[in-house]
């Protein structure tokens, strides 16, 4: 690292304490080194270090030591815990390990550091250049023993201070948790109020808040800039009129440090045709993700439409697949507080209930398992879903579409073809088998279609609304088995259990922790589902056409394990679907 450029030191004839006193002929000045340092620093005074370095100062100047640079780290912590990093004392430890440095002053020990490992790479640092450390009033010398043990006893003491702090704070964070209080940052879809006398929190509720989208804060701002001439000229006034592309300066804001976020108004043109003003509260905007994650839809598709709506998050920023994902998978939504990987029942009212939480986290685990999500390129239904019965490999649509014709005209030949391009095509053919599109589509929809009205879907609905009451005991099981895992980890070696008796332990508790996984699994919900199951044929019909291509998608994944496409052999013709596709469907808990 290069070091910064030190800080000038003020020209002083009066003997004030940045004055070096008179050093006899012969002698060498020692060259000084300032540290200041301070933890946190809420105001940005800088009141504590411009202290600290009035005293180191006085304190060079009294001894007539040469002053190098005053180095000052503010607003930085100094233990293993802290998060920051000291570019100013790394700057000065290089320094001192180059051996530019003879002393080193500091107001007091616990300055330098709080950390073992810091404190012994500058004590080696120190022995080895035969620099002294002024703290306190004194100088120490680390060639001195009794010296080293009185630093080495200050330091000491400070990282007990840093731990004793920790353990307090850590018992505090731990005991908020277990009473379900919130903690951190604030959610997108809730707020919070705060006592109006002392500004404690308290509650968290849903932000019911009205608001307006993007396009109509533009469209406020267009008015309101148009009837001040005077801000026309301005970056905001040219954009507010729609003159983005036309200003560097806005555009070189927009193209600036990718971390910082630009202002509402650049994300987009003032006012379009196409878009919409629209009122709306985030309670509505996380109530509809979580409801539209649990019935299949993908995350760039509502992703998109909120773009398209001009509803940003809670940082002023547009969603994602990312972050339409992390939000319908934080347990906060289902009421649940989280803590070092445990989960505790939140003081705040919950958007979804646990168990289709539970749900979205295995959607979003087994997809993660499997292969990358590519939804967003799909043309087809069966894109992906049918495999080939020879080979085992997926396959994918080839060929021209043929012509649907004009009423009472004849239909063209289709010539698109579900065609296996599998790990196993066989030698000298093109691939191992291939049936058409529309017909084997609409077979597996009339299956969908038959089973969703039948008397099974409901029963198997059913037995899914019941089984919500075992998940979460299941759930409850499997963090307690965990947790004796864990603790089984911390203490066998200072129980004095023997090594057989510790692994026998681990590998009946890994068992135990196998079969809930398992059961877990069993109970799974299905809120694809929803909706869908009706008694009647053509409500089904009508139910399904409503839904978009990766909505069906999820349906068929959810009713089969698996769909193969059977060899026909070669010069069979007028073979029907039902003969070659192997359907395999899936076996739902029905209610006994």
């Amino acid at each position: 690292m290069t070091p910064r450029p030190r800080r000038e030191l003020p020209v002083s004839s009066s003997g004030s304490a940045g004055a070096i006193a008179a050093v006899p002929a012969g002698v060498r000045t020692l060259r000084a080194a300032i540290y200041a340092r301070v933890s946190h620093d809420l105001k940005d005074t800088g009141r504590s270090v411009a202290q600290q370095e009035t005293e180191g100062r006085a304190h060079v100047a009294r001894e007539g030591w040469n002053l190098v640079g005053v180095w000052v780290d503010n607003s930085k912590g100094a233990s293993k815990y802290s998060r920051g990093v000291r570019e100013e004392w790394q700057a000065l430890l290089e320094l001192i390990a180059a051996g530019e440095i003879d002393v080193l002053v500091v107001w007091e020990p616990s300055r330098l550091t709080r950390d073992r490992l810091v404190w012994a790479t500058l004590a080696h640092h120190c022995e080895e250049r035969d620099v002294k450390i002024a703290a306190s009033g004194r100088v120490y010398d680390l060639a001195d023993p009794d010296d080293a043990f009185q630093l080495d006893l200050y330091f000491a003491l400070g990282i007990r201070e840093v731990g004793i702090t920790r353990k307090r704070v850590m018992r505090d964070k731990s005991h908020e948790a277990k009473a379900g209080k919130p903690h951190g940052r604030l959610l997108f879809g809730y707020y919070r109020l705060y006592s109006p006398t002392n500004g404690a929190l308290l509650r968290q509720v849903k932000d019911d808040r009205r608001r307006i989208n993007l396009w109509a804060v533009n469209a406020a701002l267009f008015i309101a800039v148009a009837a001040l001439p005077e801000l026309w000229p301005t970056p905001l006034g040219r954009f507010a009129m729609g003159w983005r592309p036309l200003d560097p300066r806005l555009q070189d804001l927009l193209d600036a440090d990718s971390r910082r976020q630009p202002p509402w108004w650049a994300l987009d043109p003032a006012i379009r045709p196409d878009r919409s003003l629209l009122w709306f509260t985030r309670e509505r905007v996380v109530h509809m993700l979580l409801r539209r994650s649990l019935e299949g839809d993908k995350e760039f598709v509502l992703a998109r439409e909120l773009g398209f709506a001009g509803i940003l998050t809670g940082t002023n920023s547009q969603f994602t697949t990312s972050s339409i994902r992390t939000l319908v998978t934080n347990p906060s939504y289902a009421g649940l507080r989280s803590h070092h990987d445990s989960l505790f029942e939140a003081v705040w009212p919950a958007y979804i209930s646990v168990e289709d939480h539970l749900a979205l986290v295995a959607k979003f685990a087994k997809r993660a398992q499997g292969r990358p999500n590519r939804d967003h390129s799909l043309k087809y239904l069966l894109s992906g879903l049918l495999s080939c019965a020879v080979c085992g490999g997926t396959t994918s649509v080839q060929g021209e579409d043929g012509d649907e014709g004009a009423e009472g005209a004849k239909k063209t030949r289709p010539h698109q073809h579900y065609i296996c391009v599998g790990r196993g095509r066989l030698p000298g053919r093109r691939a191992c088998t291939a049936r058409p599109r529309r017909p084997t589509e609409l077979y597996i929809i009339e299956l969908v279609l038959e089973w969703l009205s039948s008397p099974e879907a409901a029963d198997a609905l059913l037995a899914d609304e019941r089984s919500a009451s075992n998940l979460r005991a299941l759930m409850e099981r499997r963090g307690a088995l965990q947790r004796r895992l864990d603790e089984l980890y911390d203490t066998a070696g200072r129980t004095g259990m023997s090594d057989r008796l510790a692994a026998a332990t681990e590998r009946n508790l890994t068992e135990l922790i196998a079969e809930v996984d398992a059961d877990i699994d069993a109970t799974q919900r299905y809120p694809v589902l929803r909706g869908l199951v009706k008694p009647d044929r053509t409500d089904v019909e009508a139910a399904w056409e409503r839904l978009d291509l990766f909505r069906k998608r999820e349906v068929i994944k959810t009713l089969f394990v698996r769909l193969e496409m059977k060899k026909v052999g070669r010069g069979r013709k007028g073979v029907p679907i039902e003969e070659t596709i192997d359907v395999t469907w899936r076996e739902f808990a029905l209610v006994s």
